[in-house]
């Protein structure tokens, strides 16, 4: 391998240049979170191992080769590529989308795009939020897929029943005639080289056809011995319990262990049903082997598990490594922003927030939650006026990881419910999280008929999930609705069998039900899996107590 060029925007790199052979492959590097011009090139180690003659271009940043310094590298490759009788080129996401949108500059007869994008400026593209801090930042003066030559034929690899790829090939297809190669169930990250390395030396032949009819077969045979196929399930069978699109990322995990899409769908789908712990875990393993493009987002989602654990202090130092791993990713800052200031943490809150506004200004909740830690903090600076009487308290919870969630969730002003309301039912509603912290909140304050709207909204777009049902239940029993009360922590427990604090709840409700046999086996079966519980132990006291007055 050979570095032919290098700006601090871009470099060019070449193998096998003095093979004889009629076809050049140029390459585009995908996303990565972290980029960096050291790293490989886009199946740099397959054309080095096959000895095809290859270019490998990287960017700097990930600013969809946007820069002076992008458009050098590919100026260079052209100059090269003009020896070839045919050039292929040849990318992932970003990296196809180069692969397109270079293909006229660098003479191409065939650009093989994997899960491109037709743009990622919001100005032409106003469905795509995927990417929208880098879109943000950068200005879109080579954005042109629209030109694409008649001379190049664009063979685009893509999961049909991904919304937001199907859409940019629609996008595509409007300025071109594209070869499609529809893999259902691939997914963005695409599919391994099993598939890819014959489609690549297809592609070398100039043998389009090829290409697609040997992808479509053997993604058919071999799909379901991938991890990406049970994860696409997981991910799209909404139909599905949390208890089943769990089992299938297990499947999916012990086929590739090092999946990190797989661990990310596990943990926020752990979390979503409150089994924060088993959630940690599958997060810290991910850790051990994640490229530095998922250490983010691990991290993220390590903070979150912590805080759901009351490991505060923890929490916060995880989301200060997620915002330091993505310092240009705005989501990262207003995590950190939001456990600040539920720390009171109030002037360096302020600061992470404003910066996650000024990386994503079109996001309305990063606004909404800036105004709210100003207000905070403002009222924090003020000398208090009167004594004012103490908030109205839960009752104590049995449950200590409740207990602390509600005790931080107590400070909820009630100028703001209407907007908490709102964002938690309108905004990220996928994230059940979100919702279940205000939930939380509300019912901490006694807001039982807001916690039971903000539950019910969530419940509507991401069915039983068990956190929400449990605060269900909660809910409707404080408004004198037992049967209803049952029936959400029933379906709870059902979900999610093994939780031992939803156990516990059932058991509480059926012995206010009068009920005591079936709350006393619920009851047991709680403390089975949490025999250290000292409140499990008094509750199930209670109902022993109960049964024993009754014979």
């Amino acid at each position: 391998m050979v570095e032919l060029f290098r700006n601090e925007a871009a470099c060019l790199r070449a193998n096998s240049l003095d093979i004889d052979a009629e076809c050049l492959v140029i390459s585009f590097a995908p996303w990565s979170g972290r980029p960096t011009l050291d790293a490989p090139g886009w199946a740099e180690k397959l054309c080095e191992s096959q000895q095809w003659p290859a270019l490998h271009i990287r960017s700097a940043d990930d600013d969809w080769y946007q820069s002076d310094g992008a458009q050098a590298a590919v100026d260079r490759a052209a100059g090269i590529a003009r020896r070839y009788a045919r050039v292929v080129t040849y990318g992932s996401s970003m990296g196809g989308y180069a692969a397109l949108n270079f293909a006229n500059d660098l003479g191409a007869g065939i650009a093989f795009a994997v899960a491109p994008q037709f743009s990622i400026d919001r100005a032409k593209v106003g469905f795509e939020t995927r990417w929208a801090a880098e879109a943000a930042g950068t200005a879109f003066v080579r954005d042109r897929v629209a030109a694409i030559s008649p001379r190049v034929r664009p063979v685009l690899v893509y999961d049909p029943w991904f919304a937001a790829d199907a859409r940019h090939i629609e996008r595509i297809a409007a300025h071109c005639e594209p070869v499609r190669v529809r893999l259902p169930l691939m997914g963005h990250d695409g599919v391994g080289g099993r598939i890819l390395k014959p489609m690549l030396a297809a592609a070398r032949e100039g043998d389009w056809a090829r290409m697609r009819a040997d992808a479509v077969a053997r993604f058919r045979r071999e799909r379901k011995h991938t991890a990406a196929y049970y994860l696409q399930l997981a991910e799209r069978v909404r139909s599905l319990s949390p208890q089943a699109r769990l089992e299938l990322l297990r499947r999916a995990h012990a086929i590739e262990p090092t999946h990190v899409g797989v661990a990310l769908k596990r943990s926020t789908l752990l979390l979503s049903c409150g089994l924060a712990m088993e959630a940690l875990s599958v997060q810290e393993q991910a850790l051990d082997h994640a490229s530095p493009a998922f250490i983010a987002v691990l991290h993220s989602h390590r903070a979150q598990a912590l805080a759901a654990l009351g490991r505060d202090g923890e929490a916060l130092a995880a989301a200060r490594r997620a915002r330091e791993a993505a310092p240009r990713h705005p989501y990262f800052a207003h995590h950190l922003a939001q456990l600040l200031g539920q720390a009171e943490a109030w002037a360096e809150a302020l600061q992470h927030q404003r910066a996650a506004v000024a990386l994503h200004r079109d996001q309305p909740v990063y606004l909404q939650q800036l105004a709210r830690l100003e207000r905070a903090a403002a009222a924090a600076a003020e000398p208090p006026r009167s004594p004012e009487p103490p908030p109205r308290m839960p009752q104590p919870s049995l449950d200590p990881d409740r207990a602390r969630l509600g005790e931080a969730a107590a400070g909820v002003p009630e100028a703001e419910r209407a907007q908490l309301l709102a964002q938690a039912c309108a905004v990220e509603p996928s994230y059940s999280g979100a919702a279940a912290r205000l939930s939380s909140a509300l019912l901490a304050r006694g807001y039982w008929d807001d916690a039971l709207v903000v539950q019910d909204r969530a419940l509507e777009r991401i069915a039983d999930t068990p956190l929400l049902l449990s605060h269900r239940a909660h809910a409707l029993d404080r408004l004198g609705r037992p049967q209803a009360a049952l029936a959400a922590i029933g379906r709870a427990v059902a979900l999610a069998p093994d939780n031992a604090y939803f156990r516990h709840q059932y058991a509480g409700l059926l012995l206010a039900a009068g009920d005591a046999r079936e709350a006393e086996r619920e009851q047991r079966a709680a403390l089975e899996r949490a025999p250290a519980q000292a409140g499990y132990r008094e509750q199930l006291r209670r109902i022993q107590q109960r049964l024993a007055a009754a014979d």
